[in-house]
């Protein structure tokens, strides 16, 4: 598989602000729904109706922190700079998995290459394949793992 740099790093980039204008539309809704919540004459009701308003406003604020973080990770991966070893900022191909290794987003799509699964650069196979090249392969989990493209 020819692998085009750009154009899966444009796809992770969009896949990442999508991400982000989620968890910030959803926080924003929230914060709405919220102000517009009245006493009611049921006060009970009503306090257990605004907790649960408050706790999904603080998992949408944990979201939009993630979001934020891998957003500043993805710059600080420079990754327009090609590679030539497994590390941070690396695509590569083995079989049927394509990965992106530097952030643990998880996987995106990226028009005619397919999916990626974007992993952390602690995520233990990118542990177990770190400085290999092309052709080299290594055993993990019962599996070969042959890398075939990198980029």
């Amino acid at each position: 598989m020819m692998l085009s740099r750009n154009a899966v790093v444009d796809a992770l980039e969009l896949a990442l602000r999508k991400a982000e204008e989620s968890a910030r539309l959803a926080l924003d809704e929230l914060s709405s729904s919220l102000s517009k919540e009245t006493k009611s004459t049921v006060g009970d009701k009503h306090e257990t109706g605004r907790a649960m308003v408050q706790r999904e406003m603080e998992q949408a604020g944990e979201r939009l922190a993630r979001c934020e973080a891998m957003q500043s990770a993805f710059v600080r991966l420079d990754m327009r700079r090609k590679r030539s070893a497994v590390g941070p900022g690396t695509i590569l191909v083995s079989g049927d998995a394509r990965l992106l290794i530097g952030i643990g987003f998880g996987p995106f799509e990226v028009p005619e290459l397919g999916r990626f699964q974007a992993i952390s650069a602690d995520a233990p196979i990118a542990q177990a394949l770190a400085g290999s090249r092309v052709g080299e392969w290594h055993e993990f989990r019962g599996r070969r793992w042959t890398v075939e493209s990198l980029t």
